[in-house]
């Protein structure tokens, strides 16, 4: 008779070290991605804007690597904010508006921690 549980307990095990480790993977990623926006604002705030375009840059290209990743385990409407969001805040780093680009910077770092939010496991999230 336990032998019968043995295959069903075994899934479940699998299915919980897997979600443990996409909400880690996916933490680490949008952490990392998320440091990339504070370095840019940094550096815009010191008036390096090509450097702030260079490391934004790079932080949405690393992004839209992930995009197969992300489009199967993230909250589609959050990625495509955050997808916006980055072409925007590139768009007012090459006008140099550096209010504008602070605030998109802001709404940027919000959206992605929304997400990584969204992918933890909780008890709440479980019942």
């Amino acid at each position: 008779m336990r032998r019968a549980y043995l295959l069903p307990a075994a899934i479940l095990l699998g299915i919980l070290a897997l979600s443990l480790w996409n909400g880690r993977t996916l933490g680490e990623m949008c952490e990392a991605r998320s440091n990339e926006v504070r370095l840019a604002q940094r550096l815009a705030e010191a008036d390096d804007w090509d450097g702030a375009i260079r490391t934004l840059g790079a932080s949405y290209a690393a992004w839209s690597d992930a995009q197969a990743y992300l489009h199967v385990v993230g909250h589609h409407g959050t990625i495509g904010s955050a997808e916006s969001l980055y072409r925007r805040a590139l768009t007012l780093a090459d006008e140099r508006d550096r209010a504008a680009f602070r605030a998109e910077l802001s709404e940027l770092a919000n959206c992605l921690q929304l997400l990584t939010e969204m992918e933890k496991l909780r008890l709440q999230s479980v019942f």
